[in-house]
C-alpha cells in the first residue's frame, strides 16, 4: 500500500501540473497533502502513549495506511474530473488603489487589536507563555485582519505596509501561533506567482537569491520553530542553540508535525471513536452563526471528543487530523467523501480566486490557504470555524474600505471643483 499511495502521488502530480499550474491552491494543498503522507508512506509515526523521554518513532499498521492510500485515490480521481480551463495560466490582475486603501483599512483594526492586547497583557504581551496569553473572540478575528492586511499590502506592492504587517505576523508567531505565518506564506505566494507556470519562468523565480533566502528562512523557521519560540519566550538563545549543536536527523523526524498528528488515525480506529452524524452535522452548520459557542454550539467537537482520550502529559499533536475525523463520523466511505470535499473546494477556489472581482479575492485567498495548508491537521468542523472568522474579518475591513474610499472620492471632488 506504502507503493501504490506514491504512485497516485505521481499521477496527481502530472494532473495538477496540466490542470491546474504549478503554483495554484490545488498544488499546494496537494503538496501539504503529502507531505502529511509521510508517515503512512515509511510506515513510522510518534505514539500519544510513550513518554517523552523515550524520542523514537513506531511503526504503523495496515489500517491507518489505508485510510491514507482510499484519501489519495478519492483526491485524485476528484480532480481528474474537474475541468480544465485557461485560468491554470492566467495572472491575477491587480488594481493597485483597491488594495492599498484595503490595507490601511485593515491596519486600522490590526493596530486596534495590538493596542488591547498591549494593554490587557503589557507592552510585551507576545513573550508571556502559551497558556496565559489572551484568545477571546477579539483576538480570534485580529489575526485574521492582519492577515488580511499582509495581502492586501503584498497586492498593493506597498512596501511600508508589508513590513508594518510582517512585523505583526512575528508577533502572532511569538505569540505561539505558527500557523498563520504558514497560512500567509501560502496566500503571498499564490498570488505573487500566479499565473507563472512554464518551466522557464519557475526556474527564473526559484533560482532567484531572494527567492532562496526566503524560502530557507520558511524552511528554518518550520522545522526548527518550536526551540526558536521558546528561545525568545525564556529570553534565553542557547536552547536553540543546544537544539541546533545535538540535533539529530531522527530528533528532527521524531519533532516534525506530521508523524504526531498522523497517530489520530489509528487512535480513532483502535478505541473506536464515533461521532454521531446529527452531533457532526450540528458542529458543521453552527458555524453559520456569529458566535456558536453564544447558543451552546461546540464547532471544535471532533478535538474535543478526542483530546479527552488521551494522556493527561500529552501536549503536542492534539489539534486532529482531517482523515481521523471522517473516520469518527463514517468508516472509510466517509474518508472518501472528505477527499472530495477536500480537492473540489481546492478547485473551485482556485478558479474563483482569478475570476472574482477584488473585493472577494483575498477572503478566497486566505480561505484557500486555509483549506490547503490547515486542514490536514484539523477537523472539518473547526476549518468551518476559520472560514466564519475570516469571513467576519472581511466583512469589517470591507465596511471600513466604503467609508475610505467615500472619504477619498469626496475629497478628489472638492479638489477638482476648486480647481475648475
Amino acid at each position: 500500500m506504502n507503493y501504490a499511495i506514491v504512485l497516485f502521488i505521481i499521477i496527481g502530480f502530472f494532473l495538477i501540473k496540466y490542470k491546474f499550474g504549478y503554483i495554484s491552491f490545488v498544488s499546494a494543498g496537494f503538496f501539504c497533502f503529502a507531505v502529511y503522507s509521510i508517515p503512512a508512506i515509511v510506515g513510522l509515526k510518534r505514539s500519544f502513549f510513550y513518554g517523552s523521554s523515550e524520542r523514537y518513532l513506531v511503526p504503523v499498521d495496515g489500517a491507518p495506511i489505508a485510510v491514507t492510500l482510499l484519501a489519495w485515490i478519492a483526491f485524485v480521481l476528484t480532480l481528474a474530473a474537474f475541468p480544465r480551463s485557461r485560468v491554470a495560466t492566467t495572472v491575477i490582475n491587480v488594481d493597485l488603489d483597491y488594495y492599498r486603501t484595503k490595507m490601511w483599512a485593515a491596519a486600522a483594526f490590526a493596530m486596534a487589536g495590538l493596542f488591547y492586547l498591549m494593554a490587557e497583557g503589557g507592552a510585551l504581551f507576545f513573550i508571556a507563555a502559551r497558556e496565559e496569553q489572551l484568545d477571546d473572540y477579539v483576538v480570534l478575528i485580529w489575526r485574521w485582519i492582519v492577515v488580511i492586511g499582509f495581502i492586501a499590502a503584498v497586492a498593493g506592492r506597498h512596501r511600508v505596509g508589508q513590513v508594518i504587517f510582517l512585523t505583526l505576523l512575528a508577533i502572532i508567531f511569538l505569540r505561539g501561533d505558527r500557523t498563520i505565518a504558514a497560512i500567509s506564506a501560502v496566500a503571498f505566494l499564490v498570488q505573487y506567482f500566479r499565473g507563472n507556470n512554464s518551466i522557464d519562468k519557475i526556474t527564473k523565480i526559484v533560482f532567484n537569491y531572494k527567492f532562496l533566502i526566503g524560502l530557507a528562512l520558511i524552511i528554518f523557521v518550520i522545522v526548527f520553530g518550536k526551540p526558536i519560540y521558546l528561545s525568545v519566550k525564556d529570553g534565553n538563545f542557547e536552547i536553540l542553540t543546544n537544539y541546533l549543536r545535538d540535533a539529530r536527523i531522527s530528533d528532527i523526524a521524531f519533532s516534525l508535525e506530521p508523524f504526531v498528528t498522523f497517530e489520530h488515525i489509528p487512535l480513532v480506529i483502535d478505541l473506536g471513536v464515533h461521532i454521531e452524524f446529527r452531533e457532526f452535522l450540528i458542529s458543521i452548520l453552527g458555524n453559520a452563526l456569529l458566535i456558536p459557542s453564544a447558543f451552546g454550539v461546540e464547532t471544535n467537537l471532533y478535538s474535543i471528543i478526542v483530546t479527552q482520550m488521551l494522556p493527561q502529559e500529552v501536549s503536542f499533536g492534539i489539534a486532529g487530523n482531517y482523515w481521523a475525523h471522517a473516520m469518527t463520523v463514517g468508516w472509510y466511505p466517509m474518508v472518501a467523501i472528505f477527499a472530495f470535499i477536500f480537492a473540489l473546494s481546492l478547485a473551485i477556489i482556485d478558479r474563483n480566486v482569478v475570476n472574482k472581482r477584488g473585493r472577494l479575492r483575498i477572503g478566497i485567498l486566505i480561505i484557500g490557504a486555509v483549506v490547503a495548508v490547515y486542514i490536514h491537521r484539523n477537523g472539518l468542523d473547526n476549518i468551518f470555524s476559520f472560514i466564519r472568522q475570516i469571513f467576519i474579518a472581511s466583512v469589517l475591513v470591507h465596511a471600513t474600505y466604503l467609508i475610505l474610499r467615500k472619504r477619498t472620492k469626496s475629497h478628489v471632488s472638492l479638489s477638482r471643483g476648486h480647481d475648475i
